[in-house]
């Protein structure tokens, strides 16, 4: 029982968060890149926590290591906020988020394959970002026509928060269900 309770919080933790990262009006900042970093944390060790739950098989230890990776990852970008680098944090967060989405996605559940893979192909957008501008311009425009305080700087970073949003409905869902989806 206190798994699923433990699922449950971390998913609606993590989607509130997003939820408020998304408001319009709200601006991409240092406090921004932290409460990604505390999302990005909250996630991993709850994962840390299910898999020690059901048990450490050979199979699961590389998705440990991935894990233990993205939180590592989180900390740092925390430690580096203190040094004003918004961009570098934006892409160690999509560094953590990729070993997350690896993990997720090879842990061997059905909804956890599919957020892995949608939060890897988030993250190799945010990587491609500057080199895909363009076409990103084209896609983003509904948002920017939505949402007018949304800059194309907040691009990436609105792509993280949108990949983590994603990876929390896998345990948020399951927790709800009491059984791996």
């Amino acid at each position: 029982m206190w798994l699923r309770i433990l699922e449950i919080s971390a998913g609606l933790i993590v989607l509130i968060l997003g939820v408020i990262l998304w408001w319009p009006g709200l601006k991409y900042g240092l406090a921004f890149l932290a409460a990604l970093a505390i999302a990005l944390i909250i996630l991993q060790i709850a994962y840390l926590i299910r898999t020690y739950a059901k048990g450490i098989s050979a199979g699961r230890r590389p998705n440990l290591i991935l894990s233990v990776l993205a939180i590592l990852i989180a900390v740092w970008v925390l430690a580096a906020l203190s040094f004003d680098s918004v961009y570098l944090s934006v892409y160690l967060l999509a560094t953590g988020l990729l070993f997350a989405g690896i993990a997720s996605a090879a842990y061997g559940t059905a909804s956890g394959k599919i957020v892995g893979v949608l939060a890897i192909f988030i993250t190799f957008v945010v990587f491609a970002y500057p080199q895909i501008n363009g076409i990103l311009a084209l896609l983003v425009t509904p948002v920017v026509l939505l949402f007018p305080d949304f800059t194309y700087a907040e691009i990436p970073a609105a792509l993280v928060t949108l990949a983590l949003m994603i990876l929390a409905l896998e345990p948020l869902i399951s927790g709800i269900t009491g059984r791996r989806i």
